[in-house]
């Protein structure tokens, strides 16, 4: 957005927040750039050029940043009051659509598929219902595979409560399974589109006596490449 809409106008930024996923090589032949988040804003710092591009407009600080595989397009989210949710141009620094709280409490994960169709959200958690959701959104009208149509949540479930999940990602062989995670469990997910907007879910029992070791919190989770496995870590291990 344009200095002209901000209060204040950023010279540089120093530092970066404690965002997972926080650094995305946009790297190519041509360009040495990387974007990371800088409490309200996403920083995007030219290598060469030894420049920074502000992508602002975020009243609350930013909670999760994403990008699709070719790195054409750039997402921001924020949780709280007026949160947002904010698709970017990377060469341009540009918005190109924003959406006004796609969660009643913000979102605090987001992922995308490997061709930027749909992206996967985790919304906060409610402070008066304490839900929090897993939903799906079709990108086709931002993309231009579907011209006209609003963007809308596609597919929408309540996490089960017990444990607040904080990260998620599709998998990279079939992007109808998901995986979310929190300190404590993870679950799987499956798309029912377009027979159900429900989605399934499976959550197994993680337990120390299963890894031989005391296990520890939970910060990210990943599926592994061409296996049915998954990876797990935490501050001092990975789990498969």
């Amino acid at each position: 957005m344009s200095d002209e809409a901000q209060a204040l106008s950023l010279q540089w930024v120093y530092g970066l927040s404690n965002v997972p996923s926080n650094i995305i090589n946009l790297s190519d032949e041509h360009n040495d750039r990387v974007c990371y988040v800088a409490a309200h804003t996403a920083v995007i710092y030219d290598k060469k050029t030894r420049q920074q591009t502000f992508l602002q407009g975020h009243c609350n600080a930013i909670t999760c940043l994403a990008a699709s595989s070719d790195r054409s397009l750039l997402v921001t989210a924020d949780s709280g009051n007026d949160s947002l949710l904010v698709f970017w141009d990377p060469v341009s620094g540009q918005p190109i659509r924003t959406l006004q709280q796609p969660h009643a409490a913000g979102v605090v994960a987001i992922a995308l598929t490997p061709d930027a169709g749909q992206i996967a959200m985790l919304s906060a958690v409610h402070g008066s219902t304490a839900v929090q959701e897993v939903s799906l959104w079709d990108l086709r009208p931002l993309t231009g595979s579907i011209t006209g149509a609003a963007m809308q949540a596609v597919a929408t479930t309540q996490v089960p409560k017990g444990d607040v999940q904080m990260h998620i990602c599709y998998s990279t062989d079939n992007p109808t399974e998901l995986l979310t995670n929190g300190k404590c469990r993870a679950y799987f997910w499956r798309s029912q589109l377009p027979d159900s907007q429900l989605m399934s879910y499976y959550s197994p029992p993680l337990r120390a006596a299963d890894f031989h070791q005391e296990i520890g919190d939970f910060t990210a989770s990943v599926f592994v490449p061409g296996s049915t496995q998954v990876c797990l870590h935490n501050l001092h291990t990975i789990h498969s």
